[in-house]
């Protein structure tokens, strides 16, 4: 019997069949795989990654909650005996910059003001509007009796003990850039963005700028704390110009997503580079042999730690070495001056001082690890009011009933010790330079402790992520560093910034 074919191929040209065999299966195939083959975005299982978080911000349920509290507080009804805060910035806490020290391992101003800038984003208290009033002592070399120094009370709650409970928290804890995006959807969806192409709101007349008000708060924010330096607003102006350009990348691929679609991914895109630069650049810079080590796992989330900032490091530890380790540099750029009001927004509010001030602080190195701090952050002057950062510092901590240096001591230290009535401000600033580090052990443990223990309480932690975020934008992820967001952003010539680590001043 003779095999079936069409009339018009005949018996003998088997190749036509051959023929339309591959032209049939390679439809199909094309059919099958195109879509995918030219999707750039392509997680692990080979499926186009599409925005997976909702239009709301992650962690809210953890606003409103108070800080956690580790070691026990002070329970004296009174604020503790000691030295007047202003009498002790100005004796133990002498005026005056002081040379690096080989121990500080190099570290720019730059690694400093990232500090300042992490603190914002994890660590926002609430405050209702009340002071506490530290009175100027008769003979102060800078402020005329009989000044007060303000400083701004924090919303706590009483736990029925005599102490108060620690600081109730106004934004999430987890390291998320909360500064730039706040924590109210309503706000975000209708002040901080454009509604177009998922881009945040930049100025009218200049979109490398942040919006500008005259009347208020000076810069359009999700927390103001960002505009009291210059040095922060240009942190701040980076990474939101580092979201939009994220934006940008996600609208060329998936041009037919909506606004919110691509806000959401260039959101995920711009914290999962952050996190992943904080803990594989930053901290290893900053906390040397003490900064935790990076994670790659998909499956290191812990549940069960506390989602929530320590007070010993919101109120202490934090503040205490931004203050020491800040230089000279930030001086002619401070929010305040003793000359009067001048604001880091009038300075700032143009895009060669950002950049100006980005070189400035890259370049700058950070000052010795000890007990100084310098007279932009101690002697200044909002309006007509006197202020002074290390008064502040030591007076929250005296009002949160954190104990002093002997008692934070044994509880964070590795042998227990008695009798020191420091502060544990000051203990902190005065512990000696751990080899390998730039700081104390227990102050360098205990950022580094509180860094670790926040990436993994964070359900979404990039690096639990990696199938949400795509392989193809995995891929940039991690190879994300602050040179990087710095050259894109920033309109810096390379020469300016150079090869090496932005977080040490190169030679």
């Amino acid at each position: 019997m003779s095999s079936f074919h069409p009339p018009w191929i005949g018996p003998d040209k088997a190749r036509v069949w051959i023929l339309i065999v591959l032209l049939v299966g390679g439809l199909f195939v094309c059919l099958l795989y195109i879509p995918v083959a030219t999707c750039s975005a392509n997680d692990d299982a080979g499926v186009c990654a599409a925005p997976v978080e909702p239009p709301e911000l992650p962690g809210l349920n953890t606003i409103g909650t108070a800080m956690w509290r580790s070691c026990p507080c002070n329970s004296s009804t009174t604020i503790r005996d000691s030295t007047n805060a202003r009498t002790l910035s100005n004796t133990v806490f002498a005026d005056g910059d002081v040379p690096p020290t080989p121990e500080l391992r190099g570290l720019s101003a730059l690694s400093i003001s990232m500090l300042q800038f992490v603190l914002n984003d994890i660590s926002g208290p609430a405050w209702d509007g009340t002071y506490y009033e530290v009175p100027v002592p008769p003979g102060d070399p800078f402020f005329s009796t009989p000044s007060n120094i303000s400083v701004p009370d924090w919303v706590t709650a009483a736990d029925g003990q005599g102490c108060p409970n620690p600081i109730m928290a106004t934004n999430t804890p987890y390291i998320d850039l909360s500064n730039i995006y706040g924590v109210n959807p309503t706000r975000l969806a209708q002040q901080l963005r454009t509604g177009r192409g998922g881009q945040m709101l930049m100025d009218a007349q200049n979109a490398n700028l942040l919006p500008y008000e005259a009347v208020g708060s000076p810069f359009l924010m999700a927390d103001p704390r960002d505009g009291y330096t210059a040095d922060l607003v240009a942190l701040h102006t980076l990474m939101v110009r580092n979201h939009n350009a994220w934006a940008a990348r996600v609208l060329n691929i998936h041009g037919d997503w909506t606004d919110d679609q691509i806000f959401w991914k260039a959101r995920q895109l711009n914290v999962a580079e952050w996190q992943h630069m904080l803990f594989h650049e930053w901290l290893p810079a900053l906390l040397g042999s003490l900064a935790p080590t990076p994670r790659s796992s998909l499956t290191a989330y812990n549940p069960a730690l506390v989602p929530a900032v320590r007070v010993e490091v919101a109120a202490v530890v934090g503040p205490a070495f931004v203050d020491t380790f800040t230089p000279a540099a930030y001086g002619t750029l401070s929010w305040s001056s003793q000359h009067g009001v001048v604001t880091a927004a009038t300075l700032i509010q143009n895009e060669e001082t950002i950049a100006t001030m980005l070189v400035r602080i890259i370049k700058a190195p950070a000052l010795a690890f000890d007990a100084r701090v310098i007279n932009a952050r101690r002697n200044l002057y909002n309006g007509t009011t006197p202020e002074d950062l290390v008064v502040y510092h030591l007076q929250r901590s005296r009002v949160l009933r954190v104990p002093d240096w002997a008692a934070t001591y044994t509880c964070f230290g590795t042998i227990p010790i008695a009798g020191d009535p420091r502060d544990a401000y000051q203990g902190f600033l005065q512990e000696a330079i751990y080899p390998g580090t730039s700081m104390g052990l227990t102050g360098g443990s205990l950022l580094g402790g509180e860094m670790g223990r926040l990436r993994d309480a964070d359900p979404f932690f990039y690096s639990f992520k990696r199938k949400e975020i795509g392989q193809i934008f995995w891929n940039d992820v991690i190879r994300g560093s602050m040179r990087g967001i710095l050259l894109r952003n920033a309109n810096i010539p390379f020469n300016e910034i150079g090869g090496g680590n932005v977080f040490f001043v190169s030679a």
